[in-house]
């Protein structure tokens, strides 16, 4: 009898213990949980070598750390993971949005692991090419929150939509990626193809699920959450970092990139020549400063008795005691836009030195001027025919003692600018030249309508003139005309006896004659030795 008690009584122990673990889940403390995963990359994906691996399978060892239990997991379909979840197949699923109809069979972790952020990804253009399709063929996951939205979203903006509906995602990108679908809906950290990106969308909160006797383990994991989130930095958001800003960043340096040769590209075309053209505008306005552009004059004569009627100022620059050719520098001068400064420098400094040349033995009581090489652009300025009828005046030399000689090929239309500054020139006192006459542009209308003073025939028509028949009788009408005009003509490039014997011929009282016959250009300390003899 005792025997029978208790047996009876070690019975109603283990019916009690047996009620107490339905109606009081054990702890998950020391055992092992199963851990349900559908493959989405980066969320879940299974490697080569059959692994899970992804930013919940980090996570979820990044929360073990701090639970007292390890997992297994059992892979399949997103719709599997809800049934195996249902029916207490698995304790937990990582990445599940709340929803009403999933309340009723399953419970969720106080704390959210991730918001997801989606984009929806075309094979055959953008929203507005889509809304002209007859049909587009969209993939989705069903059961999934995302679907629901692509569904309201297409049909709000009146895309005809032909859902699709595929295990899970890497099914829908096979799909896609073979072209039997037109649109996909995908994570937005994880597409990197170059298929274009047509919208960007934030999904729900998502959470860890888990059946109805998994309270337990939602606490372990929402304590572990919560004592995550108070180190510093926070582990799960750099987790997070790697898996989901990791295209961000990549996107980010790319831009950097690009941004840092967009700025070379613009240094190199504006800031750089831009730099380079100050530079340059620096040195010359120093050059003036420090007297390092000087002067070398060559003279004008008169061949019939052998005397100077003038002198041609010619810009030279000094550089450690070197002469730099003029085809070194003058081109700066004039891509520099400096050439208004440096025009007005050497008027300034002619004027300075006729009032030393005039009182040479060589010069002394002789009737003679400076001429001086002066662009077009500059005849043409209201503020540079200002300045130089003020130095002149301000020299006292009076009137024709100094020749501009304007250096660019006057044509026609150009007339109407210079004539009323060229007036005011003359008005001033300098006698006006044109330089180079005889080549592409001149225009023989010039010598009848331009109130001009001397007359200057390029080199190539006096090279070469006394065995050259047409050239001498081109010289020879140019000086006529001058003649009848009562202007002046200097003949450049005399280098021959020959040449200079001919152009006496012209029986010109009023032809002048410059070139090395007679003397290549020289300071203006050496001009008078040079010339005190040959007059």
């Amino acid at each position: 009898m005792k025997k029978l008690h208790k047996i009876f009584l070690l019975f109603c122990i283990l019916l009690v213990m047996t009620m107490l673990c339905f109606a009081f889940p054990i702890s998950a403390e020391g055992s092992s949980i199963v851990v349900g995963v559908y493959e989405c990359a980066p969320y879940y994906f299974v490697d080569e070598q059959g692994n899970v691996t992804g930013f919940y399978n980090d996570l979820l060892n990044l929360l073990e750390t701090k639970c007292d239990f390890s997992h297994t997991y059992k892979i399949g379909s997103f719709q599997d993971n809800l049934g195996w979840l249902k029916d207490g197949t698995v304790d937990v699923v990582l990445g599940i949005s709340i929803s009403s109809e999933r309340l009723e069979h399953m419970i969720y972790s106080e704390q959210s692991i991730i918001t997801e952020n989606f984009g929806l990804y075309s094979n055959i253009g953008d929203l507005e090419q889509l809304k002209f399709a007859d049909s587009v063929k969209v993939g989705v996951v069903p059961q999934s929150k995302s679907a629901q939205f692509i569904s309201n979203y297409f049909e709000s903006i009146g895309v005809h939509a032909n859902f699709i509906e595929g295990e899970n995602w890497n099914d829908l990108q096979k799909l896609f990626e073979q072209g039997e679908l037109d649109v996909i809906s995908h994570s937005s950290a994880s597409k990197t193809d170059k298929s274009l990106k047509i919208y960007e969308f934030s999904g729900d909160q998502a959470y860890i699920a888990g059946n109805k006797n998994s309270r337990a383990i939602l606490d372990q994991f929402d304590q572990a959450i919560l004592e995550l989130h108070k180190k510093s930095p926070d582990p799960i958001h750099q987790l997070y970092n790697r898996y989901f800003e990791e295209n961000t960043v990549k996107q980010t340096n790319r831009m950097i990139v690009v941004l840092v040769i967009l700025l070379l590209i613009i240094g190199v075309s504006i800031v750089i020549p831009k730099w380079r053209h100050q530079k340059i505008k620096n040195q010359i306005k120093e050059n003036m400063l420090k007297n390092n552009y000087v002067l070398q004059y060559q003279p004008i004569y008169n061949s019939v008795n052998n005397t100077i009627v003038g002198f041609e100022a010619l810009l030279r620059l000094m550089c450690d005691k070197k002469m730099i050719p003029p085809l070194q520098f003058i081109p700066d001068i004039e891509k520099h836009d400096m050439l208004y400064d440096v025009s007005l420098w050497i008027l300034q400094k002619a004027m300075q030195d006729y009032q030393v040349i005039q009182n040479y033995s060589c010069m002394l009581h002789k009737d003679f001027y400076i001429s001086v090489n002066i662009s077009l652009n500059e005849i043409e300025n209201k503020h540079f025919t200002k300045k130089a009828s003020d130095l002149l005046k301000q020299s006292g030399l009076g009137a024709n003692k100094i020749c501009l000689e304007i250096i660019e090929r006057i044509k026609m239309e150009d007339l109407a600018n210079a004539t009323q500054n060229l007036q005011a020139l003359k008005e001033a006192g300098f006698k006006i030249a044109i330089d180079d006459f005889g080549t592409e542009y001149s225009n023989f209308d010039l010598l009848l309508k331009l109130d001009i003073d001397v007359v200057k025939v390029d080199r190539s028509l006096v090279n070469g003139i006394d065995e050259d028949s047409l050239k001498k009788e081109v010289v020879n009408f140019i000086s006529q005309i001058a003649r009848i005009k009562n202007r002046d003509v200097v003949l450049e490039g005399v280098e021959q006896q020959r040449e200079v014997d001919t152009i006496k011929a012209f029986h010109n009282e009023r032809i002048f004659v410059q070139g090395y016959y007679y003397s290549k250009p020289v300071f203006k300390e050496v001009l008078d030795r040079t010339f005190e003899n040959k007059q």
